[in-house]
């Protein structure tokens, strides 16, 4: 079927186009509201700028297409193929994306708020600037696996509230992103560029952020509970509030790092260099503190009950009024 015939058939009211072969046909700017493609095959197809508002494209082909600039707010695009498209500038505000492939797909500045994106693939994909505001990416225990963001670039994304439970974002650049208030329970961000981030309020209970670069990074208020961060870069990093109670930061680094107020009970901070970083008021009550660097820190008011520190460093600390490991109060 050429373009011709197809655009005829869709004005003369037909809408089911399930199954048919329409790749490599060039359909810009079409005006294909509320078609169904259920099944097609639109690789390298040409639909720059076309209106797909509430489309159906389940288990379509789509590999290759062009689609930058198109309108597929609440399209259906479940288990489609995706792969290396260009949704460049694309509005999928609510659609619903579950079990796609969109591995490679350049998603920049695309509009995918409150979008169903559960057990989707999106490794190696790029989203810069992308608007995620919402989206639901959680894993669901035989149901839906987390979504796969494996070596993706989003940096300067707004994922703010999006629930990204379980989660794959191992070796994603996230750096300027905009993850405030998000879900990302026991999500793995091992190796991840989290520089400038910010997750201000986010749950990462249960994360794995073994060797992630966090400079910079806003931590405020933010949830990081049992959480994995061995040799973890936080230099800089801003978390008044922040709660990493049974933390394994090992080997971590914090230099002037601004984690005051914080709760660090019992979190495992061993060989990590803190030099410079602010932890007035913090609570570190039972943490393991063995050869960790906080010279010129400040520990004022800090409280370090029965906290472990053989061999720390605490080399022109402050530590005004601190709570020492066996109760008694620095003067």
């Amino acid at each position: 079927m050429d373009a011709k015939e197809f655009l005829q058939r869709y004005q003369s009211g037909d809408r089911d186009f399930s199954g048919v072969n329409l790749g490599g046909l060039k359909l810009i700017r079409a005006d294909l509201v509320e078609i169904n493609l259920t099944g097609a095959d639109l690789s390298k197809g040409n639909l720059i700028l076309a209106y797909l508002n509430r489309a159906i494209f389940r288990g379509a082909n789509l590999e290759h297409i062009k689609l930058s600039g198109a309108n597929l707010d609440r399209a259906n695009l479940s288990s489609a193929n995706l792969s290396d498209a260009d949704l460049h500038g694309a509005r999928l505000e609510g659609a619903d994306l579950r079990n796609a492939n969109l591995a490679l797909a350049t998603l920049t500045d695309a509009n995918l708020i409150e979008a169903d994106i559960r057990n989707v693939n999106l490794s190696g994909s790029i989203g810069r600037g992308a608007c995620l505001r919402g989206a639901n990416f959680r894993e669901e225990k035989r149901v839906y696996q987390g979504a796969n963001f494996r070596g993706a670039d989003f940096s300067f994304a707004d994922f703010q509230g999006a629930d990204l439970t379980g989660a794959d974002l191992t070796r994603a650049n996230l750096t300027g992103a905009n993850l405030s208030e998000c879900c990302l329970f026991g999500a793995n961000l091992t190796e991840a560029d989290l520089s400038g981030a910010r997750l201000n309020k986010a749950i990462l209970t249960e994360g794995n952020l073994t060797q992630a670069v966090l400079v910079k990074a806003d931590l405020t208020a933010a949830r990081l509970e049992r959480s994995q961060l061995t040799r973890a870069n936080l230099n800089g990093s801003f978390g008044q509030m922040i709660l990493m109670s049974e933390a394994k930061l090992m080997e971590a680094t914090a230099r002037k790092a601004d984690w005051s107020y914080g709760r660090l009970t019992r979190a495992d901070l061993s060989r990590a260099d803190l030099t410079g970083i602010n932890l007035s008021q913090a609570d570190l009550i039972d943490a393991f503190l063995t050869r960790t660097v906080l010279k010129d820190s400040n520990l004022t008011k800090v409280l370090m009950n029965r906290a472990e520190m053989s061999s720390a460093n605490l080399m022109g600390a402050n530590l005004f009024c601190a709570t020492m490991p066996d109760g008694s109060i620095y003067r």
